[in-house]
């Protein structure tokens, strides 16, 4: 919940926090496995302005504690298996009906037979003629997947400072990343 270099907390995150718990249990119960891999993410702080803004969430909202003089702990965050989720969730709506078409489209007035359309095409969004309109800026995030050697010694717990390093659930990975290129 919160997002950024700022660590603002994002709009909403009560409830998107809870929605995702929700549907997280929804696609654990239906696959009969547990996809969260950890509960909880460790905070580093890089500047004062950071950890004011940390104990200001500590105090306001209760899921952020203070490890030491650059560390909070954010109870709300979460580690999670991407691929098991996504075909979790995959297998859970094609049950209830959904079908995957992959169409290429240049414009989306060809949808207009659709009920409702969902846009999630990333940086491609700004090839819809209908969508220059939107204010949004196209930045490329980018994961490195590793192999963890035997004499690396990694942190017990996945983390975010600048970038993110997410452990796998097989200790001998771990996924290396930023928001950005």
């Amino acid at each position: 919940p919160y997002a950024g270099e700022q660590g603002r907390r994002s709009l909403f995150a009560t409830e998107a926090i809870k929605a995702a718990k929700d549907l997280i249990a929804l696609v654990e119960e239906n696959l009969g496995c547990q996809i969260i891999i950890q509960q909880g993410i460790l905070r580093y702080i890089q500047n004062d302005e950071q950890k004011q803004m940390f104990f200001s969430h500590q105090k306001n909202h209760g899921d952020v504690i203070a490890c030491d003089d650059r560390s909070f702990w954010i109870e709300s965050g979460m580690t999670i298996d991407c691929s098991l989720y996504l075909e979790g969730l995959w297998q859970m709506i094609a049950t209830r009906g959904a079908r995957l078409e992959r169409t290429e489209i240049s414009t989306l007035k060809s949808l207009d037979c659709f009920d409702h359309v969902i846009v999630a095409a990333g940086a491609g969004i700004k090839k819809f003629p209908e969508l220059h309109e939107l204010k949004s800026s196209v930045l490329r995030g980018q994961v490195l997947t590793c192999h963890v050697p035997e004499e690396v010694s990694l942190p017990p717990v996945s983390s975010l400072c600048k970038g993110y390093l997410a452990l796998a659930r097989d200790k001998e990975t771990c996924y290396v990343g930023s928001t950005y290129e």
